[in-house]
């Protein structure tokens, strides 16, 4: 009878608590609203909740190497990478991560002339490729797959953006400007 947010939101101590008679949710503070995150810090369980979690968030932020870049990024609405095919395409993002690729059927089922954005591509993709108006990826160099397939496609292709899939989001309108190596959104 309780909601499953409720229990996804507590902890293992306070639902042994709660199973073993000793207390409730109510009393605990657990409810639908409490964020929560836990950590493993040399092999013990840290618990972290609501403002602690933002907090938690922001320094992580302040750590990343590329959050500057990122935020570069979406305040000239710009993504810079490398040239490895010319030319100039305009599309709808869609972003397919590598957790993804065993469902690529079923995300791009029907789709064409879309801006596949992912962090790099493989063989097993290739078919989705076809349908793609242009590639735009976090990683590679010149001799990378994304580089070659698109070279054989004749398809535009902005590579090594190490951004694109933390910017860009399936649905955006992109302009991917092979010539210059940039992607305007």
């Amino acid at each position: 009878g309780v909601a499953r947010k409720i229990v996804d939101n507590a902890t293992t101590k306070e639902l042994i608590a709660v199973l073993s008679g000793e207390s409730n949710f109510k009393e605990l503070g657990v409810n639908e609203k409490r964020k929560f995150g836990m950590a493993l810090i040399d092999g013990e369980e840290h618990y972290f909740f609501n403002d602690q979690i933002e907090e938690i968030r922001m320094y992580l932020d302040e750590k990343d190497p590329l959050i500057k870049l990122i935020n570069k990024a979406k305040e000239e609405k710009q993504i810079k990478g490398m040239v490895a095919q010319k030319g100039v395409v305009k599309g709808e993002v869609i972003k397919l991560l590598e957790k993804d690729y065993n469902n690529a059927e079923k995300i791009l089922r029907g789709k064409k002339n879309y801006i596949l954005v992912t962090p790099m591509t493989r063989p097993e993709i290739v078919k989705y490729m076809k349908a793609a108006a242009g590639f735009i990826t976090d990683e590679g160099g010149l001799t990378c797959h994304a580089a070659i397939v698109a070279r054989e496609m004749k398809k535009p292709c902005v590579i090594g953006t190490k951004i694109s899939t933390r910017v860009l989001d399936s649905g955006m309108e992109v302009e991917i400007n092979g010539d210059e190596g940039v992607v305007n959104f």
